[in-house]
C-alpha cells in the first residue's frame, strides 16, 4: 500500500513530504533554513527515470566487504521504492568522507558514478543528483531534529543523540551550499 499511485513524476515530491513530515513537530517550527530547502526542493522535483527499490541509508558502514567486493548489505530500515539517484546522493554525501571528492573515503566521486552506471546499466543524470544531493541534505536535518526532539523531550538516553544537535547548523549550511551551487 505504501507505493499505492506512486509513478515517476511523484515519486521526489513524495519523498520529500515523507522528510517533510519527518521534521515538522506543532510545538517546534522548522528552522528558516528548512522552510527555504523545502520550497526549493518541492519547486524543483524531477521526473524519475524509474522507479527502484532505495537502501535509503547506502554508504560506508553500511555494508560488508571482503577484498574489493561488497558482500552483504546492511541497515534496511529506510528502504523504499524511489529514483535510483537517491542513493547514489546519499552515498556521495561529505559528511560521510574524510576526503574532499571522494565518496566514503574509498573512491572519487568520478570512478564511483561510473562504475554504478556500468553495474547498474542506468545514466547518471547529474541534475536529478544535484536535486537529491540537496534533498538528502533536507532528509539528514529531518533526522538530527528528531534525534534532538528525542532528547528534548527525555526520550533519549544516548549521549550521542545530544551530540546530533551540533550537526544541524552545518547539515543545513551544507544543504544551502549545494541549492547554490545547483
Amino acid at each position: 500500500a505504501w507505493a499505492e499511485g506512486l509513478t515517476p513524476a511523484n515519486v521526489a515530491r513524495r519523498e520529500l513530504h515523507r522528510w517533510a513530515a519527518e521534521a515538522g513537530h506543532p510545538a517546534q517550527p522548522l528552522p528558516p533554513a528548512m522552510h527555504h530547502g523545502l520550497r526549493w526542493l518541492q519547486a524543483r522535483a524531477p521526473v524519475a527515470e524509474r522507479i527502484a527499490l532505495v537502501h535509503g541509508d547506502y554508504r560506508v558502514g553500511n555494508f560488508l566487504r571482503v577484498g574489493d567486493r561488497i558482500t552483504a548489505i546492511l541497515d534496511w530500515e529506510l528502504v523504499h521504492l524511489g529514483d535510483p539517484h537517491e542513493d547514489l546522493a546519499w552515498a556521495c554525501m561529505r559528511a560521510f568522507s574524510p576526503a574532499a571528492g571522494q565518496v566514503g573515503g574509498l573512491v572519487d566521486r568520478a570512478t564511483f558514478l561510473a562504475r554504478w552506471s556500468a553495474r547498474s546499466g542506468l545514466q547518471v543524470d547529474e541534475a536529478r543528483l544535484r536535486y537529491y544531493q540537496v534533498m538528502m541534505q533536507f532528509k539528514s536535518a529531518a533526522m538530527l531534529l528528531g534525534a534532538v526532539r528525542r532528547v528534548e523531550a527525555g526520550r533519549a538516553s544516548d549521549a550521542r543523540m545530544a551530540a546530533m544537535g551540533f550537526q544541524l547548523a552545518p547539515t543545513l549550511m551544507e544543504m544551502l551550499r549545494l541549492m547554490e551551487a545547483a
